[in-house]
C-alpha cells in the first residue's frame, strides 16, 4: 500500500489541497516494475540457454547445416535476436514503472510536508489570536492560500511526469508489439507485420497510458478547489 496523509494533518488537508490525494500507489507500480524486471530477466535466461544448445549442437555438425542453424538461431538469440529485444523492452517499462513510483512518493511526501508545515503556522497564530486582537486571522488565510498553490504545482508538476512516462508508454507499446510479431514472423506464425495493428497499439498505448496516468489505479483525480468551510 502507498503512502497515505497522516491523521495528524488530515484536520488542514480540505482547507489548504484544493485538489485530492494522489490516488497513484507507489507500492503497486513498484511491484509492476518488479514483475516486468523479472520477465526481461526470463527473456535473458531463455536467450542464454538457447545460445549454450546451439554451441553444443554446433559442436555436433559442421559445413552448411551448421551455418544454417547458426543463422536461424541469430533471428531468437544472440546480441540482436528477437529475444534480446523484448528483454530489453521489458527492462525499459521495468525502469518507467520505477521513475513513475518516485514521482508519486516525492509528491505526496512533498504534500505532507507543506501540510505539516500549514498546521504548525495555523496553531501558533491561533495561540497568538488573542494578543494580537485577531490580526493574526489575516496571516492564517494567507498561509491556507500559499499553502493551496504550492500543492497546486505540485500536482502539476505530477501530471506533468506522468504524462511523459505515458507517451514512453505508447512507443513501448508499439515497440513490444512489433517485437512480438518479429518473433511469430521468424517462427512462422506470420507471414509479415500487420500495421494496423502497430498503429492500433500506439493509439492504444497513448490513450491507456494518459487515462490511467491521470484516473485510474496509478493516477491522481483532481477535484475543484471545495468552497464551504
Amino acid at each position: 500500500m502507498g503512502i497515505e496523509l497522516p491523521e495528524v494533518v488530515k484536520p488542514v488537508a480540505w482547507l489548504a489541497s484544493g485538489s485530492s490525494w494522489p490516488a497513484a500507489d507507489e507500492t503497486s507500480l513498484r511491484r509492476l516494475a518488479d514483475a516486468w524486471g523479472t520477465a526481461s530477466t526470463g527473456l535473458k535466461n531463455l536467450a542464454a540457454d538457447g545460445d549454450a544448445a546451439l554451441r553444443d549442437a554446433l559442436s555436433a555438425v559442421e559445413g552448411d547445416i551448421a551455418t544454417a542453424m547458426s543463422q536461424h538461431w541469430q533471428k531468437y538469440g544472440g546480441d540482436a535476436g528477437a529475444l534480446h529485444d523484448l528483454a530489453a523492452l521489458c527492462e525499459n517499462l521495468s525502469a518507467m514503472c520505477e521513475s513513475t513510483a518516485t514521482e508519486v512518493e516525492y509528491a505526496k511526501l512533498s504534500i505532507i510536508a507543506a501540510l505539516a508545515v500549514l498546521l504548525a503556522e495555523l496553531v501558533a497564530m491561533a495561540a497568538a489570536a488573542v494578543p494580537t486582537l485577531g490580526v493574526s486571522a489575516a496571516g492564517a488565510m494567507a498561509a491556507e492560500a500559499a499553502t493551496q498553490v504550492t500543492i497546486r504545482m505540485i500536482i502539476r508538476d505530477l501530471i506533468i511526469a506522468v504524462l511523459e512516462q505515458a507517451a514512453v508508454a505508447a512507443a513501448q507499446s508499439v515497440a513490444l508489439d512489433g517485437g512480438i510479431q518479429a518473433l511469430q514472423i521468424v517462427t512462422g506464425g506470420r507471414n509479415g507485420f500487420d500495421v494496423g495493428m502497430l498503429t492500433n497499439s500506439l493509439i492504444t498505448g497513448a490513450t491507456d497510458g494518459a487515462t490511467s496516468a491521470l484516473f485510474g489505479e496509478f493516477g491522481i483525480e483532481v477535484h475543484e478547489p471545495a468552497t464551504d468551510r
